[in-house]
C-alpha cells in the first residue's frame, strides 16, 4: 500500500538526566527552544500534535525530529594499535573504529556467518577444522558481528509475528539484538549478555577501546491505539495511548553468569528534564518528513555488566558517520512538497499524487568527550548523501558532506552534486553547489584535505577538490574517462583504486554498463590527474559485491594484491539485435596492482558446472520438446533449441550453484581463504589453484524452527 505524505513538522526533543549547562546546543535558525519540566507536559504536547500528524489513523500528515537524552559515559583515549602478522581486517572508513561484518579473522581462527546454515562457524585457520558453531535464531536477519579481545559481538534484527496489527504498536514487531559471547575458550563459547531493544538495527560501530555505538530505527506510523476504526463506517475515532512509557522504546538486558540468567526490562530514556527544539510557525508547512524513532546506544563491551547509555531521535535513520569525537546521524527531508487530487471523471492509480520538490538532509551531531556524549546541533543541508563515504570530519572538527539533488525537467536530468562544510557548532561555513549538473553522483572519498568525487552521465569525471581551507573549497581538476567508479580506495600517498563499471553506447544510443572495471588513478599532480592503468572483467551483466559493499573489497597491502569476488558474464548482440548471455561463471579474482599497472594473477572458484550435454539436461529439455500434453505451451528455453550450447544451459541454470558462490575473501600471511555459503576453502598465495584444506557445510533449512536463547552452540 502506497503512503503519501504532505506537510512536515520538524521538532527536535532532548531528554536528559542532567540539567543543561550554560553551553546550550546550537540549532538551526528555523527552530525555537523550549523545555518540558515533566512527563505530563510532554504527553500534553503529543496529544496536540499526534492526532493531526496521523490523520485519524489513516494517513499521517506531518512528523518531526525528536531527541531524548539519558545518562552519559566516559570515553577513554584511543590506544596505539600494535600490528602483528599481516591479516585481513574489515575494510573500514575511519581508522580504529571497526564495522560489523559477516567474516572476521584474528589470525588463529576464521569466523564466518553461514547464512544458509543460519550459524556463525568458527574454524581453525591452519586446518579449517570446525571448532564451534553458534546457532542463530531463524527470525534474526542482517546478522553481522565483531571480534574484540575475548568477545564475539553479534548484531542482528529480530522479527516478531504481529498477531493483532491494529492494536499492536509497530515497533514491537522488530527488535534489535546485540549479544556478547565469551570466546576465551573457543571450544566452550558461552553467551554472557543479550540486549534486545525495540526497533530494527540500522548500523553499529566499535571503538578499539571496546565502546560500541548502535543506531536503532523504529518506524513511527502511529502511536499505540486502543482500537482501530474504519473511516467508512460510523465507528468512533481511534483512541490513542500517549503515555510516555509506551512511546519510549524499551530494552531487555539479559546477563548470564554461573549458569544463572538475570533479566532487566526498562524504558531506554526518561522524559524528566526534557528539552525541545520546535520550528518557527512560518516553517511548519515547508517540509515533508518521514518520522522514525531512532535510538542511539553506547556501552562498553569489555565490561560484562556495563551500563548502557542511550539517546533517542525521532528522525529517519539514514546514513551515519562516526569519528573518535563525534557521532553524526542524517535524515532525509523533502522541501516544498505538493499534493494534488485525481481530476473529476479521470482514472487514477491513487486519489492523491505526491509531488516532492527538492531533497534535503537533516544532520544531527553528537560530540564525545572524556566525560560525556552530548547533543550539539541539527542542521539542514541541501540534497541527500549517497552512503557513509559521502561524509567525513576533518582534523578541526568540521563536518564535510557530499549530497546530490535529484531532479528532472521533462526528460532532461537536472541533477547536481553539492559539497557542504559545517563547523563544530553546525554553521555552514562553505559550500560547492551545482557540481556536474545533469550527472549522477556515483562515489566519493575524503582523504586528508582532498575530496575525490565521481559523477556520471556518459563519461566518468573524477573531480579533485581541495579542502585545505575549509571556508573556501576549490575544484582543482577533473579527469574524464569512460565508465564510472562506485567505490574509491586509497593506494599509497598519491594514487586511488576505483572499482565500478565500464560502459558502452548501444545501437539505440543509450549508455549501458558493459562489465566490471578496475582503474588506477595517479593524483600526485592535482592539476593533471591521470589514469595509470585499467582492467576490464566480463561483459554486460557481470557483478561483484564490492561494487556496492566496500567490505567485499580486500586490499592486501603487503603483496599489492586486490582480492575481489566476481560473477563474470560474456555477452553479445545477435543479428536480430537481441541481447544474448553467452557464458557465466563465478570467481575470486586476484589482481596485482603496482604504481603503474594492473594485471590479473589468478582466479579461484568453488563451483564445477557442466562442460558437456548431460543426461539431466536432456531430461529437462525432453519435457519441453514433447508438447503433445500441452502442459508447457509453445515456449521453450533457448538451451533446448537446435544447436544450443552448454553455455546457454549454464547461464539459465547458474542459480543452482549459488550456494557455492564465493562471497568473501580473507588472508592470514601466506594463507588465502575463500568463503561461500557452503564452503570455506584454504589455499596459499604461492599455489592459489591448489586447495590445501576445505570445510564444507550442509545447506540446512532451519526456517520454522527458532533456536531458543539457551541453545546457542553445537
Amino acid at each position: 500500500m502506497l503512503r503519501y505524505f504532505s506537510v512536515a513538522v520538524i521538532v527536535s526533543l532532548i531528554v536528559s538526566t542532567q540539567t543543561l549547562s550554560a553551553a546550550t546546543p546550537e540549532w538551526d535558525p528555523m527552530f525555537e527552544y523550549r523545555t518540558f519540566a515533566t512527563c505530563q507536559e510532554f504527553e500534553s504536547t503529543l496529544k496536540q500534535i499526534l492526532p493531526t500528524s496521523y490523520n485519524d489513523g489513516r494517513l499521517y500528515k506531518w512528523g518531526w525530529p525528536m531527541m531524548l537524552e539519558s545518562n552519559v559515559w566516559t570515553m577513554a583515549p584511543v590506544p596505539a594499535r600494535s600490528e602483528s602478522i599481516p591479516k585481513s581486517d574489515t575494510n573500514i572508513q575511519v581508522k580504529w573504529i571497526d564495522e560489523a561484518d559477516t567474516v572476521k579473522t584474528d589470525g588463529k581462527y576464521v569466523y564466518s556467518y553461514q547464512e544458509w546454515e543460519h550459524s556463525i562457524v568458527i574454524v581453525d585457520a591452519k586446518t579449517l577444522i570446525k571448532i564451534k558453531t553458534i546457532r542463530i535464531p531463524t527470525n534474526y536477519s542482517g546478522v553481522s558481528f565483531y571480534i574484540s579481545g575475548n568477545k564475539l559481538i553479534l548484531t542482528a534484527t529480530k522479527y516478531i509475528q504481529n498477531r493483532d496489527y491494529w492494536t499492536y504498536w509497530y515497533n514491537n514487531t522488530q527488535k534489535s539484538i546485540i549479544a556478547l559471547y565469551d570466546i576465551r575458550n573457543i571450544a566452550n563459547v558461552s553467551l554472557v549478555r543479550s540486549i534486545e531493544i525495540d526497533g530494527s538495527l540500522s548500523d553499529t560501530r566499535l571503538w578499539d577501546t571496546g565502546i560500541m555505538t548502535a543506531v536503532i530505527s523504529t518506524s513511527y506510523w502511529m502511536p499505540p491505539i486502543y482500537r482501530y476504526y474504519d473511516s467508512s463506517s460510523k465507528m468512533p475515532r481511534p483512541q490513542y495511548d500517549y503515555s510516555s512509557k509506551n512511546l519510549i522504546p524499551r530494552i531487555s538486558d539479559q546477563q548470564f553468569a554461573n549458569w544463572k540468567r538475570t533479566i532487566t526490562n526498562r524504558g531506554i530514556a526518561d522524559c524528566t528534564g526534557m528539552s525541545s527544539i520546535l520550528p518557527k510557525t512560518k516553517n511548519l508547512s515547508s517540509y515533508t518528513y518521514n518520522p522514525t524513532l531512532t535510538s542511539i546506544l553506547r556501552f562498553d563491551t569489555s565490561i560484562p555488566n556495563g551500563s548502557i547509555s542511550s539517546q533517542i531521535v525521532v528522525s529517519e535513520a539514514g546514513q551515519i558517520h562516526v569519528t573518535h569525537d563525534s557521532v553524526y546521524l542524517t535524515a532525509n527531508m523533502w522541501q516544498n512538497s505538493t499534493t494534488s487530487t485525481c481530476p473529476p471523471n479521470a482514472r487514477c492509480m491513487s486519489p492523491m499524487i505526491w509531488n516532492p520538490g527538492t531533497s534535503n538532509t537533516l544532520v544531527h551531531r553528537f560530540s564525545v568527550t572524556n566525560t560525556n556524549i552530548r547533543y550539539r546541533y541539527s542542521r539542514l543541508v541541501s540534497g541527500s548523501p549517497l552512503n557513509q563515504y559521502s561524509m567525513d570530519e576533518d582534523g578541526s572538527g568540521n563536518f564535510r558532506i557530499v549530497t546530490t539533488l535529484s531532479s528532472w525537467s521533462g526528460s532532461v536530468n537536472t541533477s547536481s552534486t553539492n559539497l557542504s562544510v559545517l563547523n563544530p557548532s553546525g554553521t555552514i561555513i562553505s559550500s560547492l553547489p551545482n557540481i556536474a549538473p545533469g550527472e549522477n553522483f556515483q562515489s566519493s572519498r575524503f582523504i586528508g584535505n582532498r575530496l575525490y568525487l565521481v559523477t556520471f552521465q556518459q563519461i566518468d569525471p573524477l573531480f579533485v577538490i581541495d579542502l585545505a581551507d575549509a571556508r573556501s573549497p576549490k575544484i582543482l581538476w577533473e579527469l574524464k574517462i569512460p565508465g564510472y567508479s562506485t567505490y574509491l580506495h586509497p593506494y599509497g600517498a598519491d594514487r586511488l583504486i576505483g572499482i565500478g563499471y565500464d560502459t558502452k553506447v548501444n545501437q539505440w544510443g543509450w549508455t549501458q554498463n558493459a562489465g566490471i572495471k578496475v582503474d588506477l588513478y595517479n593524483v600526485a599532480d592535482v592539476k593533471n590527474p591521470t589514469r595509470e592503468a585499467s582492467i576490464a572483467l566480463g561483459d554486460m551483466g557481470s557483478s561483484s559485491d564490492a561494487l556496492w559493499n566496500p567490505k567485499a573489497f580486500v586490499w592486501y597491502k603487503e603483496k599489492s594484491l586486490l582480492l575481489l569476488p566476481v560473477t563474470l558474464m560474456t555477452s553479445a548482440w545477435d543479428k536480430e539485435n537481441t541481447y544474448l548471455s553467452k557464458s557465466i561463471f563465478q570467481w575470486m579474482v586476484g589482481l596485482s596492482i603496482t604504481p603503474s599497472s594492473i594485471a590479473e594473477k589468478f582466479r579461484i572458484t568453488h563451483i564445477s558446472i557442466p562442460t558437456t550435454i548431460t543426461d539431466a539436461w536432456k531430461k529437462d529439455c525432453a519435457k519441453y520438446q514433447n508438447q503433445k500434453n500441452g502442459n508447457y505451451g509453445t515456449w521453450m528455453p533457448n538451451y533446448c533449441e537446435a544447436g544450443a550450447t552448454v553455455d546457454m544451459y549454464n547461464v539459465a541454470n547458474i542459480w543452482n550453484y549459488s550456494s557455492d558462490f564465493i562471497s568473501r575473501v580473507l588472508y592470514v600471511w601466506e594463507n588465502l581463504y575463500t568463503i561461500g555459503n557452503s564452503r570455506i576453502q584454504l589455499q596459499t598465495f604461492t599455489s592459489p589453484l591448489s586447495p590445501i584444506a576445505v570445510q564444507n557445510f550442509k545447506v540446512k533449512n532451519y526456517f520454522g524452527n527458532p533456536v531458543p536463547w539457551n541453545i546457542i552452540t553445537e
